[in-house]
C-alpha cells in the first residue's frame, strides 16, 4: 500500500528517500507541484470568477485551478518546509486530501454585467467539483534556524515548538478533517 503523506527530515534521512519518492511519482505519471510556503487557500484550492468576455458580450465564469488541481491525479504535491506553512492553508489542503476533490463555489456578483444588470439567479451560489487526489510529500527543518545540529543555537524550547508544530500539520493528514466542504 502506497502512503498518501510523508514528512522528510533531510538533516535525519539525506535528500536519497525524499528523491527516490520523487522519482517513483513521476514514474508512476504524476505531475509534481511545489508552491511557495507563503501561498494563499485561493492559490492551494483555486476558485471562481465571474469576467465579462468582449466577444461574447456577456460575463463568463473562469475556473482558476490551484495547485491541488494542477497536481492531477495521483500527482505530488510537494509542502516544502511544513512549519512554515499558515495553519488554515494546511488545514484546506487537509480537507480537499481527504476528500479526493475540491469544491469551487461561485457565491455571487458584486458588479454588474454589460448593461449594469446584477447576477443573482443563475449563478448566485453555484459549485463545481473538480477530482483532486494527490499525494503530499512534507519536508521539515529539525529546528528554526536550518542549520546542522552542531552549528544550530536554537534554545530546545523553540525547537520542540517548531517540531510541534510541524507534527501537528502531519495530524491533519493522517486523520480525516472536518468541518465541511475544502472552499
Amino acid at each position: 500500500m502506497t502512503t498518501r503523506f510523508r514528512i522528510f527530515h533531510p538533516e535525519a534521512t539525506g535528500l536519497g528517500a525524499f528523491s527516490a519518492a520523487m522519482d517513483a511519482a513521476k514514474q508512476q505519471g504524476g505531475t509534481v507541484r511545489v508552491p511557495h510556503h507563503s501561498c494563499s487557500v485561493r492559490s492551494m484550492l483555486g476558485g471562481l470568477a465571474l469576467a465579462y468576455d468582449p466577444e461574447l458580450e456577456l460575463e463568463v465564469v473562469r475556473v482558476q485551478l490551484g495547485e491541488v488541481s494542477l497536481a492531477g491525479a495521483h500527482g505530488v504535491l510537494v509542502m516544502d518546509e511544513l512549519p512554515e506553512w499558515k495553519r488554515e492553508v494546511v488545514e484546506a489542503v487537509a480537507r480537499v486530501f481527504h476528500a479526493g476533490h475540491v469544491r469551487l463555489v461561485l457565491l455571487g456578483h458584486r458588479g454588474g454585467t454589460a448593461a449594469g444588470e446584477k447576477l443573482v439567479g443563475s449563478w448566485a451560489k453555484r459549485h463545481i467539483e473538480l477530482p483532486a487526489s494527490f499525494h503530499v510529500y512534507a519536508t521539515a527543518r529539525r529546528c528554526p534556524c536550518g542549520l546542522s545540529s552542531n552549528l544550530c543555537r536554537c534554545r530546545p524550547d523553540a525547537i520542540k515548538r517548531f517540531n510541534d508544530r510541524a507534527y501537528s500539520f502531519r495530524e491533519l493528514f493522517e486523520t480525516p478533517v472536518s468541518s465541511g466542504d475544502a472552499k
